[in-house]
């Protein structure tokens, strides 16, 4: 499909003639067609008439051109830094003989997937912090490495604490920090780490536990105080 070929005409008078060649002149047709001599040397196509001469039938096989050759890859950026578990996209510039821009399958590899892996896609990955190299190759060429650089991600979105003091009010402290009279407290923590909660009244029993919060989590946290007697 949107390929061209040109085609000649062997036409022969006779069993024991030699055949000469002709030079039909060819149309974009959408349907099978019939070729005839519209005179000793000239053969056409004239659907509306029908043949006056010899005819011939041709048959046009349309398959898929040849994929050009892999000469050169380039990717692009050929440096680039990403966060752990972050990602960025790579791409690759794959040229022929000529210099023209062709679109070959592409197989990616990288030289350290501790630090950096890559996808199929060509999409990057942060894995652990530090440097690495990444190669596209096709048909057996290979392109100069692209360099990685993976850094540390920075903190950890915070999360959001709400607590519940019941039946009564009671002195609630956080990591050891006070936070006064309490019956309701909204903070936000930091996550990802242990947060000690120390809940204490006259006459109840004291309440000590730990909580652990996820990056953007909102816990609620309800805390029924038990009477010593």
């Amino acid at each position: 499909q949107g390929f061209r070929q040109p085609f000649g005409v062997a036409q022969q008078n006779g069993p024991a003639a030699a055949p000469h060649i002709v030079r039909p002149v060819w149309s974009e047709i959408q349907k099978p067609f019939r070729l005839f001599a519209l005179n000793s040397r000239e053969w056409g196509r004239e659907p509306n008439r029908p043949p006056t001469g010899r005819n011939a039938t041709v048959t046009v096989v349309v398959g898929s051109p040849v994929a050009a050759r892999v000469v050169s890859l380039e990717v692009i950026p050929s440096r680039l830094q990403v966060a752990v578990r972050g990602t960025a996209p790579l791409r690759v510039i794959a040229r022929d003989a000529r210099g023209n821009t062709i679109r070959p399958g592409v197989d990616w590899t990288s030289s350290a997937p501790s630090v950096a892996a890559v996808e199929p896609g060509g999409v990057v990955k942060g894995v652990s912090p530090g440097t690495t190299t990444i190669t596209a190759r096709s048909g057996g060429v290979s392109s100069p490495p692209a360099q990685i650089t993976v850094i540390g991600a920075g903190p950890a979105p915070p999360a959001v604490l709400q607590l519940l003091v019941a039946p009564v009010w009671a002195f609630v402290s956080i990591d050891g920090l006070p936070r006064g009279q309490r019956a309701r407290l909204v903070d936000t923590l930091p996550s990802g780490v242990g947060h000690r909660l120390h809940i204490e009244r006259k006459d109840y029993a004291i309440v000590d536990t730990t909580i652990t919060l996820q990056p953007n989590e909102h816990r609620l946290v309800r805390i029924l105080l038990i009477p010593k007697h």
